[in-house]
């Protein structure tokens, strides 16, 4: 985790998208190394809950599901620090935001980045696409456990469930709605760990 002191609201999208959508997003930045930059988590080993698939919003994307059972330092800094850091940018920005400065209901309008059911218990729902802005590609995105990196990445086939990995995430930004809030996670980077175990189908 960088810096989580240095992170801070930097701008907000003023775009026509946003303004229908009733939809105010906040671009967020840290100090990195001495520069500014967005903030970063790299994960603890983790294992994915369930194969990876296209999205269906979009084929050049793919969506993949993290089981998050367990303490890691990633849930517990976005439960934490992150999080605390997050309420206390919104209190400050609240006019700005349309919100009341109430730290209670500024507590209730955070929406962790996490499904968690009795059945499946606590997921991490990861978006992973390329990123015109920073000419990120596929190509960019995935390494093998010596960190070499993957060429032209099936993900179905890499991210199949059980299939252990760690991730570099980036947070580039916060989504405020009238009644709710959530930070943006990006994957920047995948290691393949550990194959997924083979299953036998009866």
């Amino acid at each position: 985790l960088t810096n989580i002191d240095s992170f801070k609201i930097e701008s907000y999208e003023t775009g026509a998208f946003f303004k229908q959508k009733n939809i105010k997003r906040a671009n967020t930045s840290a100090i990195i190394d001495g520069n500014q930059s967005t903030l970063v988590i790299k994960t603890d080993p983790l294992q994915v809950k369930f194969d990876c698939r296209v999205s269906k919003y979009n084929e050049n994307k793919f969506d993949v599901a993290i089981d998050m059972d367990g303490d890691t330092d990633f849930f517990d800094a976005i439960t934490g620090q992150i999080r605390r850091k997050i309420i206390q940018l919104t209190q400050a920005n609240c006019e700005k935001l349309g919100y009341d400065d109430d730290e209670e209901i500024i507590e209730d309008f955070f929406k962790m980045p996490f499904n968690e059911t009795e059945k499946y218990g606590r997921i991490f729902n990861g978006k992973i696409e390329e990123n015109k802005y920073k000419g990120i590609t596929h190509n960019d995105l995935v390494i093998d456990k010596d960190d070499k990196p993957i060429l032209n990445p099936d993900y179905p086939a890499l991210l199949k469930r059980g299939t252990e990995v760690a991730l570099i995430i980036e947070m580039p930004h916060i989504d405020y709605y009238q009644t709710e809030f959530r930070p943006a996670f990006k994957i920047m980077k995948i290691k393949i760990l550990k194959e997924a175990p083979l299953m036998e189908r009866y």
